[in-house]
């Protein structure tokens, strides 16, 4: 099921520039959302068993069908690569948010799906019908807002319909509530934008750290849009879909000007490739 929707989100929000706070509008038309985390996955957690090797990862997962995230269905993997025996990692999603978490010595990365309803955490390439998220010239970019205690990478995959695959890396440095504007032509990789199968976002997980994400929409972002007189209050518009709005989330009001992409840099250990 497919949910989309052609509503405009303007934040305002602030912007740290030569060490001064100034005031910028920035405006980002949502054209789809892929998940408002308000359905709950329950949480999963992955324990280091005992005479675990270095060089072994372990992982735990689970499908749950949602009407109102996009596909039908959000898989949540949850990988350990490495840290102490009988230490722990995990990831849930509920309350409007994608939250994972190492409270000890374990580090690996959690991963969220969105590949139609197939009941795995195998990519499914069709999983979403050959669907354009481009909306016939309407959207150029996934938006994020995301925090976490630690610097946390989040990876983006974007799966043709018919074959291959596009990603971009995007690192949260900050762990106040922050959005980050991801373009389309910013992936690396062969895709047609306008027929996709399947979307996936992965993060890393550091130990003794957390990340959270409560954001994940397509559309278009407008930095120059006119700026409102400083007494008024501008936060996004509830996200509907069909006809009956949503719970609007207010962004923190110190939060900056959607990011700009950062360097590439590893994921993983077993992803540490060039782009």
């Amino acid at each position: 099921f497919f949910f989309y929707v052609v509503v405009e989100m303007r934040v305002c929000l602030l912007l740290l520039v030569a060490l001064l706070f100034t005031n910028v509008h920035c405006g980002f038309e949502v054209y789809m959302s892929i998940d408002d985390f308000e359905s709950a996955t329950s949480p999963l957690a992955v324990i280091i068993p005992p005479g675990s090797s270095v060089t072994q990862s372990f992982t735990n997962s689970t499908s749950t069908r949602i009407n109102n995230v996009l596909g039908g269905e959000r898989d949540l993997i949850v990988t350990v690569e490495g840290g102490d025996v009988g230490n722990f990692m995990s990831a849930s999603v509920q309350n409007g948010k994608w939250q994972s978490n190492s409270p000890q010595h374990a580090s690996g990365f959690s991963t969220l799906q969105y590949d139609g309803i197939e009941g795995s955490t195998s990519i499914s390439h069709t999983g979403l019908d050959c669907l354009d998220i481009t909306g016939n010239g309407l959207a150029d970019g996934f938006l994020l807002q995301a925090q976490a205690t630690t610097p946390t990478d989040f990876k983006f995959y974007v799966y043709g319909y018919s074959g291959g695959e596009a990603s971009v890396r995007q690192q949260v440095t900050t762990n106040e509530q922050t959005y980050y504007y991801i373009p389309f032509d910013t992936f690396n990789g062969e895709v047609d934008f306008t027929c996709v199968g399947a979307i996936q976002l992965t993060a890393t997980i550091q130990s003794y750290s957390q990340f959270l994400v409560d954001t994940f929409v397509i559309g278009t972002y407008n930095p120059d849009q006119p700026s409102p007189s400083p007494s008024q209050s501008v936060l996004p518009p509830g996200i509907s879909h069909s006809n009956t709005p949503t719970t609007t989330k207010r962004p923190n009001s110190n939060s900056p000007s959607p990011s700009k992409m950062g360097a590439n840099v590893c994921m993983s250990s077993n992803d540490c490739r060039s782009s």
